[in-house]
């Protein structure tokens, strides 16, 4: 099946006119469109530190230097992997890179907008695969979502039952996400990757148009090489979600990631509030992610 992205996402967000702010062509100067106060932030007795951190500024909406940063990091992950009986073959020309990613305010702000962008409000439908993060059945029912449909982890080992997913999506052209963690939430299970890559290639030849969804919030509690996100661009339904508020120690700055092909990359950059992306300044954030990525294995 080729990849349709016009029968995913929902017409009116495919046709959406991105938002542009003045650092979206310049980086460096005063940019008297962004009615930005020069003098600095109104904070009394302010310091060195606290002056440095820019905060009279808007951040930067592309956030380029820091999507390279994680980039390289699953990349490099990936190449030194420590799974059992799984390797990753991803041809160059299908390699991510910073276009590849989303930022976002924690992972649940993905998880929600994954929603908006992709389920008709009171006509389509999401899976879950209990017992799960809660978090999904809030967005869903904050989005109405006309059904959550629910295909249990088995109960002996807590893997998904694939052949009732496949059956389950093949019956009901309604479902448009499927919502898997991974390790798991609440069960700290890693699903097998072997599975998730079987259902990938049997998504690909039937006909259903909706994301893989695979929620790795945890994933760095798992062996090396773990993570399935560098391989959105070879498997065009999958998205990965993933936060540095659990192993990398980040929870305050409150950074998710969403890792999927180009083209859902930009839609979900499209409908982002610039001015709600960060807590902090980006710059505090960048610096935060580099020492954190050098030291995350060292625990």
């Amino acid at each position: 099946m080729v990849f349709d992205i016009s029968k995913i996402i929902r017409p009116n967000i495919l046709t959406l006119e991105p938002y542009r702010c003045a650092r979206d062509d310049f980086k460096e100067g005063i940019l008297l469109d962004a009615n930005e106060n020069t003098h600095g932030p109104a904070i009394v007795n302010i310091t060195t530190k606290e002056e440095s951190l820019g905060l009279n500024r808007y951040p930067d909406p592309h956030q380029v230097e820091l999507k390279d940063q994680i980039v390289e990091f699953r990349v490099s992950e990936s190449e030194r992997s420590q799974v059992p009986n799984f390797k990753f073959d991803i041809p160059d020309e299908l390699k991510i890179d910073y276009e590849n990613l989303c930022l976002g305010v924690g992972s649940d702000e993905s998880i929600d907008s994954l929603i908006r962008c992709c389920i008709k409000p009171g006509v389509e439908k999401m899976l879950i695969c209990p017992p799960t993060y809660g978090m999904y059945s809030i967005c869903a029912t904050v989005n109405d979502v006309k059904e959550i449909v629910k295909v249990p982890l088995n109960f002996d080992n807590f893997q998904i039952n694939k052949d009732l997913l496949f059956d389950t999506i093949s019956k009901d052209e309604a479902i448009k996400l499927i919502y898997l963690t991974s390790p798991g939430n609440p069960t700290g299970k890693l699903i097998d990757l072997n599975d998730v890559i079987e259902i990938l290639d049997k998504i690909e030849e039937i006909s259903w148009n909706g994301l893989f969804i695979l929620d790795e919030a945890y994933i760095d509690f798992s062996p090396i090489g773990s993570s399935l996100s560098v391989l959105v661009n070879k498997y065009k339904n999958l998205v990965v979600l993933q936060t540095l508020s659990k192993s990398f120690g980040l929870a305050g700055i409150r950074l998710g990631i969403t890792f999927a092909n180009k083209e859902i990359s930009a839609v979900l950059n499209a409908i982002k509030i610039n001015e709600k992306k960060l807590r902090f300044n980006y710059r505090t954030k960048r610096n935060s992610v580099k020492k954190s990525i050098k030291f995350e294995r060292c625990w």
